[in-house]
């Protein structure tokens, strides 16, 4: 387009974007279906719930990709029979290796039934399990199996096992399910249910007790508090999730180990050191781009990017020490996810 032309363009569509015609505007975004943990949101929760680096969910069915082409699409996430079993596996394995501290909050008194104590954990695993708290009856029912093992001779701690065993095969805990809400057009989600949707969005795991606390004050629906939690959840180590999971699948940089193989007659220096580091370029680069706040326009034009030593020889740079650091680059042409080496890889021919 010529100046005259160009320009126009751009008028019409900053004015489109600042000032849309709510005719277009969507009405009701639809119905949320429950969303099955995915393989990796269930090894992370199942961490940090029990504080077991297990990763049970290594031997379940793969999670189907759909159409988006992203694992944790709720519209994919089935639960065939076969994964039913694993569940019951899993969540055998994980009791008999997660701490006590992880199980148990509340010991038996002498001064009061043995059962206050075992419904006091139960309340209080159930709230991070579930995401919210348990309605009464769940309780009641949790309560039985507990009562049902002390019967058979099992002691405190197992029986608290067993009913904790039915927590982690329960769809309140396998399922993230919102509730349906009357009315027509758009409703909010409620505290609880915007705490897990930040949690596994941001962090692919369950809401840690500061997000549990400040959904069950009400704060969390405020704008003030859940951008606070936002960044503070941003800058927590676990938002490397958010990073190395979007990029990964969007770029299909992830898998390029069993996707990608260079003939290594012609390319001798393709080693799994450099491999690696090839793969974890975007994922720094993305979280870089989080972690400073900086525009999505970096993805595709960028003066920088991420480098340890063996990437940045490949690509003729000089870092000084190791581990990945930002390193700019002297051709802006160079700067971007399409001029990255693991990207260029996965779309090349051996």
């Amino acid at each position: 387009p010529d100046p005259e032309e160009f320009h126009r363009l751009v008028d019409t569509l900053e004015k489109l974007l600042e000032n849309p015609d709510p005719a277009w505007l969507p009405r009701d975004p639809g119905s949320k279906i429950p969303h099955r943990l995915s393989r990796n949101e269930y090894n992370n929760t199942v961490r940090d719930l029990l504080g077991v680096n297990l990763r049970p969910a290594d031997r379940f069915p793969p999670d189907g990709g759909g159409g988006g082409g992203f694992d944790n699409n709720a519209d994919t996430l089935f639960v065939p029979p076969v994964l039913m079993e694993r569940y019951l596996g899993a969540a055998e394995d994980l009791l008999a290796l997660a701490p006590r501290t992880a199980l148990i909050q509340q010991d038996p008194v002498w001064y009061s039934p043995e059962s206050w104590a075992a419904r006091s954990n139960l309340r209080w695993f159930t709230r991070r399990a579930y995401r919210r708290p348990a309605p009464p009856d769940e309780i009641d029912r949790l309560l039985k199996l507990f009562l049902k093992a002390r019967r058979d001779g099992a002691d405190f701690e197992k029986a608290v096992k067993v009913a904790y065993k039915a927590v982690l095969v329960s769809p309140r805990f396998l399922l993230r399910i919102e509730r349906d809400r009357v009315g027509e057009g758009p409703q909010p989600l409620d505290a609880w249910e915007l705490a897990s949707r930040l949690s596994y969005f941001l962090w692919s795991s369950m809401p840690d007790e500061a997000l549990l606390d400040s959904a069950a004050s009400g704060r969390l629906s405020s704008p003030l508090e859940w951008t606070a939690q936002v960044r503070r959840m941003l800058a927590d180590p676990k938002a490397r999730e958010l990073a190395e999971n979007f990029t990964g699948q969007w770029l299909g940089t992830k898998t390029l180990a069993l996707t990608a193989s260079p003939n290594l007659d012609r390319f001798p220096e393709y080693t799994v050191e450099l491999r690696d580091a090839m793969v974890e370029e975007p994922v720094q680069m993305f979280a870089g781009i989080l972690r400073e706040n900086l525009s999505l326009l970096e993805l595709i034009d960028s003066r920088h990017t991420y480098a340890n030593p063996r990437l940045a020889k490949f690509y003729g740079l000089s870092v000084s020490g190791e581990g990945f650091q930002k390193v700019a680059f002297p051709d802006r042409r160079r700067g971007g996810v399409t001029g990255m080496a693991a990207v260029l890889t996965k779309t090349s021919y051996p």
